[in-house]
């Protein structure tokens, strides 16, 4: 070194959703030893402004569709940390509904239409969707009953359990009627 030449280690720290770029001596004479490292050493050889740069991060946003559904919308998304992803939407296929978005398998939404606000990191949102089940109750009219299970939960697309309607004494069973299904 030269003569009268002072060595300093220097550190860079960005703010949170930046990053370090790099190293510049702005005035006086100085030689930083790797300009390209947050953590460098430099040799002052008079007074010296030395300045870091940083620059935004950019988040990576991905939307992926579980079973049983799909994703409307661009995915996936670059932003800028703290910006915002345009809408993207999860669409359940037919005898499905949406049940939520989540990150890294914790619950992160639930709204279908999303759009992440603020974005703090890169992250991946998987949609998730559930088969829709309805409940099945048959009840006997006058003069007869029923036997088998009365009230059923089934999955859409799957059938109930026989029920049977046995007339009473004297009497014939004519038809099924009711709400719902084939019979609204």
């Amino acid at each position: 070194a030269k003569k009268g030449a002072t060595a300093i280690a220097i550190t860079a720290t960005p703010s949170a959703g930046h990053h370090f770029v790099g190293w510049e001596v702005i005035s006086g004479s100085a030689l930083i030893a790797d300009a390209s490292k947050a953590s460098t050493t430099v040799t002052l050889y008079e007074n010296s402004t030395i300045q870091a740069t940083f620059e935004i991060d950019t988040c990576i946003v991905t939307f992926t569709a579980g079973t049983n559904g799909s994703v409307i919308g661009v995915t996936p998304q670059s932003v800028l940390y703290g910006g915002d992803c345009t809408l993207v939407t999860a669409t359940p296929n037919a005898g499905y509904h949406f049940v939520n978005w989540t990150k890294g398998g914790t619950a992160y939404s639930t709204e279908a239409a999303l759009t992440v606000t603020n974005v703090p990191s890169t992250m991946a949102l998987v949609a998730n969707f559930a088969i829709n089940t309805y409940a099945v109750t048959f009840t006997a009219g006058a003069n007869g009953s029923i036997t088998g299970t009365k009230s059923q939960t089934i999955s859409h697309g799957s059938s109930c359990t026989q029920v049977t309607a046995v007339p009473a004494t004297n009497y014939h069973f004519v038809d099924w009627t009711g709400t719902g299904g084939p019979y609204e």
